[in-house]
């Protein structure tokens, strides 16, 4: 697993928790563990993603890699906490939110732009 920008850590927490709000679950304390798992994922198959593209588009790429991160995530929460009805449920609803709000992050970043560009520039000189 990529390491996550450990200093946007808490700002990128507190945001999603805003965007999707308090999770009317039977599980609000995975909330964290759901956010930490797709922020340790989202780098690196963001960056496999770029290094195998021919040709990057922003939009198609990062649709391919959140449902990479969904799937892989998925694995780990479910084996986590457990895949009966209303917990599997709950955490898939939740993982979706954090997916597309780390996604949104990354695209809109400027400094996660910016090292994208350089990796894909990369890439493509090997």
């Amino acid at each position: 697993m990529g390491d996550a920008p450990a200093v946007h850590l808490p700002a990128i927490r507190d945001a999603i928790r805003q965007a999707i709000g308090e999770p009317a679950t039977s599980l609000p304390e995975a909330t964290d563990a759901i956010v930490d798992a797709v922020l340790r994922l989202w780098p690196t198959e963001w960056m496999t993603c770029i290094a195998k593209s021919r040709s990057f588009n922003a939009g198609a790429d990062a649709f391919h890699v959140c449902e990479l991160v969904r799937a892989r995530a998925l694995e780990y929460l479910e084996w986590r906490y457990g895949t009966t009805g209303n917990v599997r449920l709950a955490i898939q609803i939740l993982l979706g939110h954090v997916v597309d709000e780390v996604a949104m992050f990354w695209l809109e970043s400027p400094r996660h732009r910016n090292a994208m560009r350089q990796a894909i520039a990369a890439a493509r000189k090997t």
